[in-house]
């Protein structure tokens, strides 16, 4: 734990759904030990069809062990999960994914005015790169949309991801995404190969950047 918060680690990613049980102690022994490091605990359930538990369900037994949890744009349960988010006093991360493509601008702002809607702290946007316009479109939308939203995490996938987990930081991105044993995306970079390559290519990593990025 402690090597992680020397390569910029301020939050944890708990990926419910990569478990095909989830044990309620466990992850309670594992928020301690993460909070007394002063890491905050993202929850996290993508859609698994090997998961029978019923999202809404486990989040509420869960909730009290995260400081966030990441509600999907395309889910049919994200109103029931932002109630419950916010009677639990919980910051919400809305997100949404798109693994063949990258939507045009009227797609990404709907995603921002649901977000607002559901009164999200972060929105992120993950879309699949075919090229390196569909990375600089998104690049672009984002930045442009700070003003409206402020607190955009956005990323590529695909042979343009590995670049863009380094240029979104750089532009805005309040969140980097990164792994510590296995990749969870295509392009994804290792903690250690986003601290690296943000040491080199961030002129100003060193003295303000870990004040204002959270990597996961």
């Amino acid at each position: 734990m402690d090597s992680l918060q020397k390569q910029g680690v301020r939050i944890l990613e708990f990926r419910l759904d990569s478990f095909p049980e989830v044990s309620i102690s466990k992850i309670a022994s594992f928020a301690e030990a993460v909070s007394c490091r002063n890491i905050s605990i993202l929850g996290t359930f993508r859609k698994n069809d090997d998961i029978s538990q019923n999202r809404v369900d486990l989040f509420r037994e869960l909730i009290s062990y995260f400081d966030a949890i990441d509600i999907e744009c395309e889910g049919n349960d994200k109103k029931e999960l932002a109630t419950l988010a916010q009677e639990n006093r919980r910051e919400i991360l809305f997100s949404t994914h798109n693994f063949i493509a990258t939507p045009e601008k009227e797609s990404m702002e709907k995603v921002i005015e649901e977000a607002q809607e559901f009164g999200a702290s972060i929105v992120k946007l993950a879309y699949f790169a075919q090229s390196k316009k569909d990375m600089k479109r998104l690049l672009d939308f984002a930045v442009s949309s700070q003003k409206k939203f402020p607190f955009i995490a956005w990323l590529s996938m695909g042979q343009w991801g590995p670049i863009s987990r380094i240029l979104a930081p750089v532009f805005g991105s309040v969140l980097a995404y990164g792994y510590i044993d296995k990749a969870n995306a295509d392009g994804q970079l290792s903690i250690q190969e986003l601290h690296t390559g943000l040491c080199h290519f961030h002129p100003t990593y060193q003295k303000t950047f870990q004040e204002k990025v959270d990597f996961i």
